[in-house]
């Protein structure tokens, strides 16, 4: 009996926030539902994008890295005692208590964002529609320079099959395993920002084409559909919702922009290389073969210009004017007497961020 009594008197004293301290330098570690199995040092290089995948009977580890240190620019590969910039380092991690260093393949020359090699994505052959199915490849990028593929079927003997050159710079990146489409940010020179888009058909890699099949988003794709989305950028930030440019009319069903809602921003839509046609009919021209602009909600944008855009759009002023459920809390459901019945449905992606996130984030900022 006493100690029931013991427990229920020391309970308080364990929930108490008072006795809740911040870590501090030196404590033991902390956890929540799970638990240290194993650890590698990864040769003291930064781990930056992990990815994990199944090949045969094994689980391989491809972590990702950014560049060095100016104190430490090459860390030692202690596999063969060579000083290395940092790139991708590959390991066996089936028995996750006794993860193996299989190999260290060196990235772009540079410190921090400059250099290593931060993104790595893994995809088998057997899945790809032109890949060997006997092999795995991996894509990375090389700093900020190029984008690569690599034969990582026996990952400690990985080889490079191509190298796609990025411009000026890279960044997160996608590979569908299923497609074989790569969506890969790059810097192409010319454009007045360092990062954008580009999407390649990588369906066969061990040809790499350097040439897009599915053409820089930049420069049109065959067709895009955008339907249904909720997109809000700030008016006071140079901002633009849609940009067309470098189109070559290409032979696809072309472009449909429907059933969206959209802050104009600052510039509303702009082109070029060609511009805009010079009448709402004609816009889009120069860039799609065909092309569908109707039903979309355009926020700020100024009476005057409205004869800019395809005709069969609505108009809102401010956003306020909407119909949002609680803009303060960044809610952006439609409340149930909005005049509007279009854009995302944020109900359901909210239901499916719960499933994933105990909280959906909103970011804070406007």
């Amino acid at each position: 009996m006493a100690r029931h009594v013991l427990a229920l008197a020391m309970t308080p004293l364990l929930l108490s926030p008072v006795l809740a301290q911040s870590q501090k330098v030196g404590d033991p570690p902390e956890a929540m539902n799970m638990r240290l199995v194993g650890m590698s040092d990864l040769q003291a290089r930064s781990a930056y994008q992990p990815t994990i995948h199944r090949q045969g009977e094994r689980i391989i580890a491809y972590i990702g890295h950014h560049g060095g240190t100016p104190d430490v620019p090459k860390p030692i590969n202690k596999m063969t005692g060579q000083a290395e910039f940092n790139g991708t380092s590959i390991l066996d991690v089936t028995d996750p208590a006794n993860p193996k260093y299989l190999k260290h393949i060196p990235g772009l020359e540079g410190n921090y964002e400059e250099g290593g090699a931060q993104m790595v994505r893994v995809c088998d052959g057997k899945g790809l529609p032109k890949g060997d199915p006997a092999k795995t490849y991996m894509l990375r990028v090389f700093g900020g320079r190029a984008h690569q593929i690599w034969d990582v079927t026996e990952p400690a003997n990985a080889v490079m099959l191509a190298q796609l050159e990025s411009g000026r710079d890279t960044h997160k990146n996608w590979w569908e395993c299923d497609t074989g489409i790569a969506y890969l940010v790059s810097g192409i020179p010319g454009w007045r920002t360092r990062r954008m888009m580009q999407v390649y058909d990588l369906s066969d890699p061990a040809t790499g084409d350097s040439n897009p099949k599915t053409i820089l988003v930049a420069h049109a794709p065959d067709h895009l559909v955008i339907r249904r989305n909720t997109l809000l950028t700030n008016p006071g930030l140079g901002s633009s919702f849609l940009l067309f440019a470098q189109a070559q009319k290409k032979k696809g069903v072309g472009f449909v922009f429907r059933d969206n809602i959209t802050h104009a921003g600052t510039y509303g839509w702009g082109a070029e290389v060609p511009g805009l046609g010079s009448t709402p009919e004609t816009a889009l021209d120069g860039h799609f073969s065909s092309w569908e602009v109707e039903g979309n909600l355009l926020i700020g944008v100024q009476p005057g210009d409205r004869a800019r855009y395809p005709r069969g759009q609505y108009w809102e002023d401010t956003l306020d004017r909407v119909g949002f459920v609680n803009m303060a809390a960044k809610d952006f459901r439609l409340r149930d007497k909005s005049r509007y019945q279009l854009g995302a449905d944020v109900a359901a992606l909210l239901a499916t961020f719960h499933r994933y996130m105990s909280q959906a984030y909103w970011p804070t900022g406007q």
